[in-house]
C-alpha cells in the first residue's frame, strides 16, 4: 500500500508518491519507485500506482515502465497510450501469477496527472486507472472533470482529513511558487507515514509546469541522511522516437541528501556545527532534484553552488538542490 497525491492548478500539476512496500504489514522496502513520467506528442503527464507492487517475479513497477515503452513505439497521444494501457493491465492481472491471488490482493490504481496540448490550448487533466471496483480485476479508467484547482488522493486513505486535503487546496489556489506547494504535499506524507506504517517518510515527486515548453522535474526527498538519490522512471512515446530511462540513480561520495534543516540547526552529519557553516555552505543540499527533463540527453551531474559562485548548470541534468528556506 502506498499514498499517492496529484494536486492541480492552471500553472503546476504535482504527483508525490511515497516509496513503501509492505506486506501482511511488514515493511519489505523503503525505497520502491513508484512515479513515471510520461511524455506524449500532445502531453506531458506522471502516473503513480497504488495496490499490487510485487508478486512471485511479477514486480508492478518494471510492468508498467515496460508496457509503457511498447506501447510508445505505436501510440503516440495520451488517450490512446492510457487506453492501450488499460487493455494491457486486464490482461496481465488475469494472467499467473497474479491471477493465482485472491481478487483483494490483485488491486492495483493508476493515478495520472498532467497537461495536454492540442490547438494552441493547453487543458489540465487527472485520470485514475483502476481495478478496485470492478469483477476479475478488470480495470476501467475515470477521468475526472477539468477544475481549476484539483487534489485528488489513492491509496492508504485511513490517515487522510478533510482538513489535510482542505489545507493543500488553499495552498493550491494561492499565488505561492510550484516548490512551496510541492513541499507541502511532501511534508503531508511524511506526517501521516509517522502515524501509518503502511505509508513510507521516503518520497518521490513529479512536477509539470503548464507550459509546454519547460522542464519537467523529479525530485527524491529523504527523511533521513542519504548518499543516494533516485529518480522517476521516465517515457517518451513521440513520433519522432520512443526512449525510455528505468531508475535514474545517483550514488556519490560527494553529494549528501537529508531531511529539511533550519540554517541554524545543528548539522544532521554529526560534525557538531550549524548547518549553515556545515553541509549548507560546502554542499547546500537537504534533498536531491532529479532529472529535468525537456528532451532526450545524456546525462551529466552537477553541484549545485551558492549563489556567488557561478554555476555550469545546464538546467537539464541532476542536481544537487539548495535548502528548503
Amino acid at each position: 500500500m502506498t499514498l499517492l497525491l496529484a494536486l492541480s492548478n492552471e500553472r503546476h500539476s504535482f504527483l508525490v508518491a511515497d516509496r513503501r512496500v509492505t506486506s501482511n504489514g511488514l515493511v519489505q522496502d523503503d525505497e520502491f519507485n513508484k512515479v513515471t513520467v510520461l511524455f506524449c506528442d500532445d502531453a506531458r503527464v506522471a502516473l503513480a500506482f497504488t495496490g499490487l507492487a510485487c508478486c512471485s517475479g511479477f514486480n508492478t513497477r518494471t510492468w508498467l515502465w515496460e508496457a509503457l515503452s511498447e506501447i510508445g513505439k505505436t501510440q503516440h497521444e495520451i488517450h490512446s497510450v492510457l487506453k492501450v494501457l488499460e487493455s494491457k493491465a486486464t490482461s496481465a492481472f488475469s494472467r499467473p501469477p497474479i491471477s493465482n491471488l485472491p481478487l483483494s490482493d490483485r488491486r492495483l490504481a493508476i493515478l495520472v496527472t498532467g497537461f495536454v496540448y492540442r490547438q494552441g490550448a493547453r487543458s489540465s487533466i487527472v485520470f485514475c486507472m483502476s481495478n478496485f471496483d470492478t469483477p476479475y480485476a478488470r480495470f476501467t479508467i475515470e477521468m475526472f472533470p477539468e477544475r481549476r484547482v484539483f487534489v485528488k488522493a489513492a491509496g492508504c486513505l485511513s490517515s487522510l482529513s478533510e482538513s489535510d486535503l482542505a489545507a493543500v487546496e488553499e495552498i493550491l489556489q494561492s499565488d505561492v511558487a510550484g516548490d512551496a506547494i510541492e513541499r507541502k504535499a511532501v511534508r503531508l506524507i511524511q506526517r501521516l507515514a509517522a502515524s501509518n506504517g503502511l505509508i513510507g517518510k521516503q518520497c518521490n515527486s513529479a512536477v509539470i509546469p503548464g507550459d509546454a515548453d519547460t522542464v519537467v522535474t523529479s525530485t527524491y526527498h529523504s527523511a533521513h541522511i542519504t548518499q543516494r538519490a533516485y529518480g522517476a522512471d521516465v517515457v517518451f512515446a513521440l513520433s519522432c522516437g520512443p526512449w525510455a530511462i528505468a531508475g535514474p540513480e545517483i550514488m556519490s561520495a560527494g553529494m549528501l541528501s537529508g531531511p529539511p534543516i533550519r540554517s541554524n540547526q545543528t548539522c544532521w552529519c554529526g560534525s557538531g556545527k550549524r548547518f549553515k557553516h556545515c553541509h549548507k555552505k560546502t554542499l547546500g543540499s537537504v534533498y536531491a532534484k532529479l532529472p529535468m527533463f525537456r528532451e532526450p540527453l545524456p546525462w551529466g551531474a552537477m553541484q549545485l553552488l551558492p549563489d556567488d559562485v557561478p554555476s555550469l548548470a545546464s538546467g537539464r541534468c541532476f542536481r544537487v538542490s539548495s535548502a528548503f528556506r
